[in-house]
């Protein structure tokens, strides 16, 4: 979904390496960019480098804040701070995206099972500089749970949380 609502910017996915070995799955995720994260520690510092070089460069990584995705989940997890983390070390904007989830209506309502997702940008939230680099991690995650909260105020369906930079 994230790749449609950043189109025409390519958006670079993070999945569980594990995925790369599923039979279709794995040639899937591969045309949809999905950049494996690897399963040794030794590794996870250049593919972190790596990662965050990409966001520097301007490219747009996603990745689920909660650590994974649970299909059609109606509710937002704890927060892990992985993507704020690397948001701060770039100094690049989160992009909060949020899903609103409804029963099929009309004509869908004949053919769809599952309920439709809509997806709605929010603003973008930018570490603050001001702030010792620890501090800006966590202050970054909870203006972007603010801005989830804040959405969900207004918005009376909203439900999931993802985020892009």
């Amino acid at each position: 979904m994230n790749a449609l609502v950043n189109y025409p910017t390519r958006t670079y996915f993070v999945s569980l390496a594990s995925n790369f070995k599923i039979p279709v799955i794995r040639h899937l995720i591969r045309l949809l960019y999905a950049i494996p994260i690897p399963n040794k520690q030794s590794q996870k510092v250049r593919w972190k480098n790596e990662l965050e070089n990409a966001l520097k460069e301007g490219k747009t990584i996603h990745i689920y804040p909660e650590g994974a995705l649970w299909p059609y989940y109606e509710k937002i997890r704890e927060f892990k701070k992985g993507a704020f983390q690397m948001a701060v070390e770039a100094n690049v904007p989160i992009i909060p995206i949020s899903y609103e989830f409804e029963e099929p209506e009309g004509i869908f309502s004949l053919y769809k099972k599952k309920k439709c997702i809509h997806a709605r940008v929010l603003e973008p939230v930018y570490p603050n500089v001001s702030l010792p680099e620890r501090e800006r991690v966590e202050d970054l995650k909870q203006r972007v749970i603010e801005q989830y909260q804040y959405d969900d105020s207004q918005k009376e369906e909203m439900k999931y949380g993802e985020i892009g930079f």
